[in-house]
């Protein structure tokens, strides 16, 4: 019987990452069920802040609506922004990069149809979580100004219009890049460059001491601010057209929607149909020009030597794989960039507290400086397990498709966890530190915080590391999947769920002692033997709690990681 000549479908393209995602979902069900859990709560939250927020506008007289609909412009412009970049970044990855290109490029499968498949990868990847987070957004503004119900879904087909345009726009760009420099290099070049925009806009931005704008009960300065703030938008950009949809949504101008919404859905169509025809020509060649330049070098010979110097007193099992750690860290730009943007927001974080007033004596002051230091605490913790699920949750999947030759190796593997914790740990308690114990010192906090924040730290950290090596061990991906696509995924939604649920327990059993120890600080009284032992109780259930979460994730990790290889 001859073999039938009709192409495989899309679905059939796909179905290999659907049932390795439906695999993954499906083989821990408790895990997917508080992941889901952790999600919702986050949405409500989110919905919660954009409405008072929105409300707090809303409610500023006559200007109010107009300040409302120009934050919208504003957001849809940052959400566009982000997501061209990162579809840039995405399709430099899926279309080029990864290996599963090569095999369909090998297979009787026309160019088109690969392209369809991988542009609804590339939009997946690259517009999921703007997606999701955009719904809460939208209803939001769709409540503050009491919109009819079809505006949610009417917006949301919008941007969906809006995400799938500037996809195809970002794989366009990507095979333009393509055809001029390599591939790989491209691909860290933007990542270089973005987080160093972002980072540089970030810091003139909070330079700029934009809480000068707005004096005491006078919104004037702010919504002058916000109101010039990238004023005329071209009439030619699709951010423009979402941003006049969605006027007209909330403003019930009922005849300019179907004008607005079919340009923008006509528009992504062929932008579609556009980056479909010119990859159905190109991409052979330009997937041959990306593979050019891909291996990868280690650190130069000095940096080497300097390196091994360094660990020379170690261990020499943990020293070897700190080393190679570190190494797998510095190959990837992707992940040795977001220090400088990390390094940023560092100083964002600090010159925070120092806009405070310090020197001043009134009660009021007085008051807002014992809130920063207690916010402190619960601030930096939040800080360092954001860190967290972006450099130890992925650490295991730097090396997943190839840890067989640690386990073929002579060395144990409690070796191997104590040299991934080591490498996870210390960095993230040194920022953690630096960021609660420098504030403090600008607070003029007492040494008995210091010393209680830094152990607290210490303990709470070894808690966070160690859970994330073994969740991430244990969701360590083995489809060559990015270390960005790791870190937005599912699982690492779940690790940062159950991050926050600890240091949310943590500051819990320990906000009451520290503001007794604050206020018996601040009047210069001692306390009474009750309340020491009351606050000695609560410092214990704290430090039981964290190690007890380091030992148990300690010992899942370590058969993770036997499971891994």
């Amino acid at each position: 019987m001859q073999a039938s000549t009709h192409p495989p479908s899309l679905g059939l393209l796909l179905s290999p990452r659907l049932r390795v995602t439906r695999r993954a979902l499906g083989a821990h069900p408790r895990r997917m069920v508080a992941g889901l859990a952790g999600l919702v709560a986050t949405l409500l939250g989110t919905l919660a802040l954009f409405e008072n927020v929105l409300g707090y506008f809303h409610a500023l007289g006559e200007i109010g609506p107009l300040l409302t609909l120009r934050l919208l412009e504003l957001l849809i412009v940052t959400l566009a922004g982000v997501t061209l970049l990162s579809s840039t970044i995405a399709a430099l990855s899926i279309f080029y990069l990864s290996d599963e290109t090569a095999l369909l490029l090998a297979s009787p499968v026309p160019l088109r149809r690969i392209h369809h498949a991988r542009f609804v990868e590339t939009l997946v990847a690259s517009s999921w979580m703007v997606l999701v987070f955009s719904v809460p957004a939208l209803l939001a503004w769709g409540r503050v100004h009491d919109a009819h119900g079809a505006f949610l879904p009417l917006a949301l087909l919008a941007l969906v219009a809006l995400l799938v345009l500037l996809t195809a726009t970002g794989i366009l760009l990507a095979s333009a890049i393509v055809l001029v420099l390599p591939a790989r290099g491209a691909r860290d070049g933007l990542l270089i460059a973005s987080a160093l925009l972002i980072g540089a806009g970030l810091l003139a931005l909070r330079l700029a001491r934009p809480e000068r704008l707005e004096g005491a009960g006078d919104a004037g300065g702010f919504a002058a601010f916000l109101l010039g703030l990238g004023a005329g938008p071209s009439p030619w950009l699709p951010t423009t057209w979402t941003s006049d949809l969605m006027r007209a949504l909330l403003g019930a101008d009922a005849p300019a929607v179907p004008l607005r919404l079919g340009l923008l859905v006509t528009s992504a169509a062929l932008a579609v149909e556009a980056s479909a025809s010119l990859l159905g020509r190109v991409l052979p060649l330009a997937w041959s020009r990306a593979q050019s330049g891909r291996g990868k070098g280690g650190p130069p010979g000095r940096a080497n030597h300097l390196l091994d110097a360094l660990l020379r007193p170690l261990p020499r099992p943990l020293a070897l794989f700190f080393a190679k750690d570190l190494r797998l860290f510095l190959r990837d730009p992707a992940q040795w960039s977001q220090l400088l943007l990390l390094a940023a927001l560092g100083a964002i974080y600090v010159f925070n507290f120092s806009a405070l007033p310090i020197a001043e004596t009134t009660a009021v002051a007085v008051l807002l400086r014992d809130l920063a230091q207690l916010a402190n605490l619960p601030l930096a913790a939040f800080v360092a397990a954001a860190l967290a699920v972006r450099f130890v949750f992925t650490m295991p999947a730097l090396e997943a498709r190839t840890f067989w030759l640690v386990r073929s190796s002579p060395i144990m593997l409690e070796h191997v966890w104590r040299a991934k914790f080591t490498a996870g740990y210390l960095p993230l308690l040194a920022v953690a530190l630096a960021m609660a114990v420098g504030t403090n010192v600008l607070l003029d906090a007492p040494a008995s915080t210091h010393i209680i924040y830094g152990v607290t730290l210490a303990l709470l950290l070894a808690a966070i590391v160690s859970l994330g090596l073994a969740m991430g061990a244990t969701h360590a991906p083995r489809d060559g999947r990015s270390v960005a696509q790791v870190a937005a995924g599912p699982a690492a939604m779940g690790y940062m769920t159950a991050s926050l649920g600890l240091v949310a327990a943590v500051v819990a059993l320990e906000l009451w002692p520290l503001t007794r120890l604050l206020a018996a600080s601040r009047a210069r009284e001692p306390l009474g033997t009750g309340a020491m032992l009351a606050i000695a109780v609560c410092f214990a259930a704290a430090a039981a709690l964290c190690c007890g979460v380091t030992v148990a994730a300690r010992r899942g990790g370590i058969r993770a990681l036997a499971r891994l290889g």
